[in-house]
């Protein structure tokens, strides 16, 4: 399983290098890029918290998907191209079992700094988590 999220991830990193660094060389009108933060939020241990990694996946009206890694001590960040929608995805890039992804995603949109913050409700034993809710809620 663990193997398989590797490979898949990997693919989507590849399409996502394409997207990101002509999303950072363009300018806008005023000139500044606006960024997306995804973090997680601190809910277990600390022994736990270091084996806990969120893959965060990012889309844009259909197109490609960025995609990149958060962990407690260290956010997600995407540059925002310009205000149209973004669709966000999140999953437990651990070994999971239960509730180890989002359904559907999370929707934002508008040329604004943009801060989620991802909720996981896991109990850790065995070097597995046991999720029963993994949630995005938007800081800001």
């Amino acid at each position: 399983m663990r193997t398989v999220s590797l490979i898949l991830l990997a693919l989507v990193v590849a399409g996502a290098l394409a997207v990101l660094p002509a999303a950072a060389g363009t300018t806008s009108a005023a000139g500044t890029h606006h960024k997306l933060f995804v973090a997680v939020k601190q809910t277990m241990p600390a022994a736990a918290e270091k084996n806990l990694v969120v893959a965060v996946n990012v889309n844009q009206n259909g197109g490609p998907w960025a995609s990149s890694e958060a962990t407690t001590s260290k956010p997600a960040v995407f540059v925002q191209q310009n205000s149209r929608r973004y669709l966000v995805k999140v999953f437990l890039e651990s070994t999971c079992k239960g509730v180890c992804q989002t359904k559907g995603g999370y929707r934002i949109s508008g040329a604004a700094r943009h801060k989620l913050m991802v909720i996981p409700t896991c109990q850790y034993a065995n070097k597995v988590f046991t999720c029963s809710k993994l949630r995005v809620v938007k800081v800001y």
